[in-house]
C-alpha cells in the first residue's frame, strides 16, 4: 500500500499501484467514458505515462482517457526502464537499448536517457 496513513483511499477499487514502480493505473471500467478521476492519496506530484502532464496535490484529479489511452501516472521521483523499439517478438529485443524514463521531482523535469546519451526535454517542456 503507497499511501497507509490516507483512510480515504482505502476503499478504491478502480486504481491501482503498479507494485514499488511509482506508476498508478487506472482502468476505464465506465461505457462511453472520456476521462476518470484519478485519486492521489499523496501531496506530490505526479505525470501522464504518455503525454507528461503534471498532476499535483492530494486528491481527485481528473484524468482524459480517450480509446487509445489507458491512464497511467508516475510519481515524481520514479525511474521506468523501457524499450521502445516496436518487435514481433521479445527475442528480437534482447540487443535493444534501454529507454529511462525519470521524473525526478517537483522542481526538475522529465529526463529521457537514450542509449549512451542523455537529452533534457526542451524547457518549455518542463513539468
Amino acid at each position: 500500500m503507497q499511501c497507509p496513513d490516507d483512510a480515504d483511499g482505502f476503499d478504491l477499487e478502480d486504481q491501482f499501484y503498479l507494485g514499488d514502480t511509482g506508476m498508478l493505473i487506472h482502468p476505464v471500467v465506465d461505457k462511453d467514458a472520456d476521462s476518470v478521476e484519478v485519486y492521489l492519496g499523496e501531496d506530490k506530484t505526479y505525470y501522464d505515462y504518455l503525454d507528461y502532464t503534471k498532476y499535483k496535490g492530494r486528491g481527485w484529479h481528473k484524468v482524459p482517457a480517450p480509446l487509445n489511452k489507458v491512464p497511467i501516472l508516475v510519481k515524481g521521483g520514479s525511474i521506468i526502464p523501457r524499450k521502445d523499439r516496436i518487435r514481433g517478438s521479445s527475442a528480437r529485443m534482447v540487443r535493444d537499448p534501454y529507454t529511462l524514463f525519470i521524473t525526478l521531482s517537483d522542481e526538475v523535469p522529465i529526463f529521457l536517457i537514450e542509449e549512451s546519451n542523455s537529452r533534457a526535454l526542451p524547457k518549455e517542456n518542463y513539468m
